[in-house]
């Protein structure tokens, strides 16, 4: 069993006084903010508890600011680190209520005691690259996405990050993507100087 949960990944700051935003891993983003005293972050180099001074939530987005982290320059260390919780600091799940973690690689029965299979991280990223690409076909017809899809696919991601395999899968394909995209701009920029 795992003793930290990770409840949603710092991905930029968010004005000048060292607060940053946070894409939360969770269903339901204000239950699980609001009450929070303290979390831990973890960078590549250390995991360090930081005492929460305020939360606020824009869009989709928590915008948290911590004790001692006063300047922009100060929280944009903390870009891409990850914001946990122990474990034993939890309220207790309400009855037949689980985190992913621990269920991955169990077994799956029907009532009727019949094996479906063993719960699987690839199963469940296919269904959320499924998701996704339905989501991006919308957007490039101009279509409005529902609502209900965009809080399915950011809690099926906040549940993906819970395990290992599948955060590294995520990660290594927002790289790919970030570095498609600078490839596209050096073409583009390539072709313009070629034109003109």
């Amino acid at each position: 069993m795992t003793k930290y949960l990770e409840i949603g990944q710092i991905v930029n700051t968010f004005g000048i006084k060292g607060m940053v935003k946070v894409k939360p891993f969770t269903q339901d983003a204000k239950k699980r903010f609001d009450n929070l005293k303290k979390v831990y972050i973890k960078t590549k180099k250390e995991k360090k508890e930081y005492e929460i001074e305020e939360i606020k939530y824009h869009k989709e987005m928590v915008l948290a600011k911590f004790k001692g982290i006063e300047t922009i320059e100060e929280a944009e260390k903390f870009r891409n680190s990850y914001l946990l919780i122990n474990r034993e600091n939890e309220k207790p799940l309400e009855k037949g209520t689980y985190y992913i973690v621990d269920m991955v690689g169990l077994e799956v029965y029907t009532d009727e005691g019949d094996k479906l299979g063993i719960l699987d991280v690839k199963a469940k990223i296919d269904e959320f690259d499924k998701l996704r690409v339905e989501m991006q076909k919308a957007m490039i017809k101009g279509e409005q996405n529902s609502n209900e899809l965009s809080v399915k696919l950011q809690n099926m991601y906040a549940e993906l990050y819970q395990n290992e395999i599948a955060k590294n899968y995520l990660e290594s394909e927002m790289r790919f993507s970030v570095m498609v995209t600078d490839i596209n701009k050096i073409i583009s920029e390539a072709i313009k100087d070629v034109i003109n």
